[in-house]
């Protein structure tokens, strides 16, 4: 059966802004998919649920996908998996979000197949059926009683009927008959253009808000056979050809012309492989017996008759060599005469080298159609599962990772199989796949970042070392000079000390309660940098201690050194510009793959294997990065915000041309992707200008906005 509709949506009533309402009648676009089913919905979701769009979009993107995901299915059976994977995923979500919006979701649903609708509901939501001026509440009873009712329990019962031309079903968000009296109801339908919504506007006045779907069966007809050959007319014409069957094997049994088994494969083979080239030769007498063998099976296929051409593969599967012996016979005049007593040798040789080859290639079909078979069941189950994601995504960031990951893996396959296509398809999905992920995982590409700085312009030979902020100025360093960074340009000053310059500068800080720039060299000098002179900081007893970084700690006056050699942080407390005896920060933790450190009231210790260690007064604090998908695989630098309680920590990870984003406990929150730049070496987060700096160790300073 094959049905004609004509529908239309509208919402009827004062329009209320804060009532989340929605209505469709959804048929695929492609033909199939289309003749297997179309779906009904009405939907509304009360006032003051927050959560409606990412109600509203499991219930429908779980339909869209699920729906049509096996045409196979009894559409029966395709309608009721999806209502339970509905159920589930509402489930999962109350565990994340809450059940607060239990009982106040409206959704009548129907999936029409031929002309057998099958229909649920929940809540106020109602379906009815005009039928011969007659009006039924089809979803009456259908609803989940309020004791069944829960987050993983909305849509519990189905019912199922057919439809008959003629026929108006109705899907309303809401209880239609409190807002416009039965009578009243039928007289508009009836009288209204149902294709022309303003039409149905004007005939249906309701008291109350309601989204609507209204439909129509316009025609209701079978689909049209193909023409029957009469068999009386073709009866004369099927004996003369089955009186030349009888020049061939007989044939004891025969089977619906169905997928080729191994022998018809293997004269297929032998078609493609030897026949080919003398198409445009004349016609054999088997070539041209076996053409009548085909047009007197395509016509006792059609009218149903059996016949001993209903397979005509079979005819040549019982005796090969006889087979072969007739195609390779006198009559075949491309052959070269030999002498009559080697002719059987040659045939019998010729046939064993001919079976030969088509008995590889046959199992070289057969592997190959079976890779293609798994391939294509990996592109399915990628499909599904990203669609799953993207749905997941709404209430379960952590869970829709963890399906995109297995999507990951999947596209590996795809990406190195040896055949070229789906070599090409794995590339596309990749692309799809890195897409979403991105979207679902925060990650921000810089294809092209903007450069907001660039030392070279002052010194040719630049080589970067890092950032130094004072607050109101950023600045950067290289072995012996320091550039102020303000606006457009770029101030240049060679470190000089007594008309000293060759200075070899490690790291470089702030110091916020005394003011001014400390430089940190190679042989463990102090240099510090205020009101545009450099001085040299007097040693303290036994010089300075060997650090890899420094840092200040801007609520109190101490500088920190980073000391992985003695495994140590050491803590100094200058006064009037003289350091005296450091004291110890450490707290037993292993310090000897540290690579850089940063404070903001705990010390957050960066490893090279990407681990993060946090030290809060005397003790060790949890920090553990979690929710990363791509874990750190060359951390250089860390950079620490001065909110202890809801702040981030940025993590440059060099190799991967990137800045990772954290909460201070280690959860995962962005990241942001330089991909064209590979010699990054620090960054700064400038939270005034909202603007992401990192710096390349050719002096290139590159900027781009913080996301929230």
């Amino acid at each position: 059966m094959e049905l004609n509709l004509s529908s239309v949506n509208l919402q009827v009533g004062e329009v209320e802004s804060d009532v989340f309402r929605y209505s469709e009648l959804y048929i695929p676009d492609n033909l199939e998919l289309a003749n297997y089913g179309k779906l009904f919905l009405a939907l509304e979701i009360d006032e003051g649920v927050f959560e409606a769009e990412q109600l509203a979009e499991i219930i429908l993107g779980t339909l869209h996908q699920n729906l049509y995901r096996n045409l196979e299915e009894d559409p029966y059976n395709s309608f009721e998996n999806a209502l339970q994977d509905i159920n589930e995923k509402l489930g999962e979500f109350a565990k994340h979000k809450g059940d607060l919006w239990v009982g106040h979701i409206n959704a009548v649903i129907g999936f029409l197949a031929t002309n057998m609708l099958h229909l649920t509901q929940v809540g106020e939501s109602q379906a009815f059926l005009l039928r011969n001026n007659k009006l039924n509440n089809i979803s009456e009873g259908l609803a989940p009683e309020q004791d069944e009712l829960s987050a993983e329990n909305n849509f519990l019962n189905i019912s199922s009927g057919p439809l008959a031309e003629g026929d108006i079903l109705i899907f309303s968000s809401g209880d239609l008959l409190s807002a416009i009296s039965e009578e009243a109801l039928i007289n508009g339908l009836v009288t209204a253009d149902l294709s022309n919504e303003e039409s149905v506007a004007r005939n249906i006045q309701t008291l109350d808000s309601l989204q609507l779907l209204i439909a129509e069966v316009k025609e209701l007809k079978t689909a049209e056979l193909a023409p029957e050959i009469e068999a009386d007319a073709s009866v004369e014409q099927d004996e003369l050809l089955e009186e030349e069957i009888k020049e061939l094997e007989e044939v004891t049994s025969f089977e619906d012309l169905s997928e080729p088994n191994f022998w018809q494969k293997i004269l297929l083979g032998f078609e493609t492989i030897v026949l080919s080239p003398l198409k445009n030769r004349k016609l054999s007498d088997e070539a041209r017996l076996k053409d009548k063998l085909d047009k007197l099976a395509d016509r006792h296929r059609t009218t149903g008759k059996k016949s001993k051409a209903t397979n005509t593969y079979e005819i040549f599967k019982e005796n090969t060599s006889k087979s072969l012996q007739k195609l390779f016979s006198g009559r075949r005049q491309f052959m070269t005469a030999r002498p009559r007593t080697n002719s059987r040798l040659v045939l019998a040789v010729s046939a064993f080298i001919i079976l030969a080859v088509l008995i590889m290639w046959y199992w070289n079909f057969s592997a190959g159609r079976a890779e293609r078979a798994q391939f294509d069941q990996l592109l399915q189950e990628i499909s599904e599962e990203r669609s799953m994601a993207e749905t997941r995504a709404i209430y379960d960031i952590e869970g829709a990772k963890r399906l995109l990951i297995q999507v990951q893996n999947k596209i590996i396959q795809l990406k190195e199989s040896e055949m070229a296509e789906y070599k090409a398809i794995g590339e596309a999905e990749q692309l799809k796949l890195q897409s979403l992920l991105d979207r679902v995982d925060n990650v921000y590409r810089e294809a092209v970042p903007e450069i907001a700085f660039d030392l070279a312009t002052k010194r040719a030979d630049v080589e970067a070392r890092g950032f130094v902020s004072s607050g109101s100025s950023l600045y950067a360093f290289d072995k012996n000079a320091i550039y102020r960074l303000i606006l457009d340009e770029v101030n240049m000053r060679t470190v000089t000390v007594s008309g000293a310059e060759n200075f070899d500068i490690k790291d470089s800080a702030f110091l916020t309660q005394e003011g001014g720039i400390v430089m940190y060299t190679s042989d463990n000098q102090l240099i510090k940098y205020k009101d545009d002179n450099f001085t040299l900081t007097e040693l303290p007893q036994g010089g300075f201690k060997n650090a890899i970084a420094i840092d200040d700690y801007d609520r109190r006056k101490m500088l920190y050194f980073l000391d992985p050699s003695e495994n140590e942080i050491w803590r100094y407390s200058p006064e009037n510009d003289q350091y005296g005896e450091p004291s110890k920060k450490n707290i037993g933790l292993d310090l000897s793959q540290a690579v850089d450190f940063g404070i903001d009231g705990a010390i957050y210790i960066l490893n090279a294997d990407g681990k993060v260690s946090k030290i809060y007064g005397d003790e060790q604090t949890p920090f553990e990065i979690t929710g990363l998908i791509q874990a750190l695989d060359s951390p250089r630098k860390i950079f620490v915000d001065q909110d202890e309680a809801s702040g981030l920590v940025y993590i440059l990870d060099q190799n991967n041309q990137r800045v990772v984003v954290t909460g201070k406990g280690g959860v995962y929150k962005a990241q942001y992707v330089f991909e064209k730049i590979d010699n990054l070496i620090d960054l700064y987060a400038n939270y005034d200008e909202n603007i992401l700096y990192v710096l390349s160790s050719d002096g290139k300073v590159y900027k781009t906005e913080l996301r929230p």
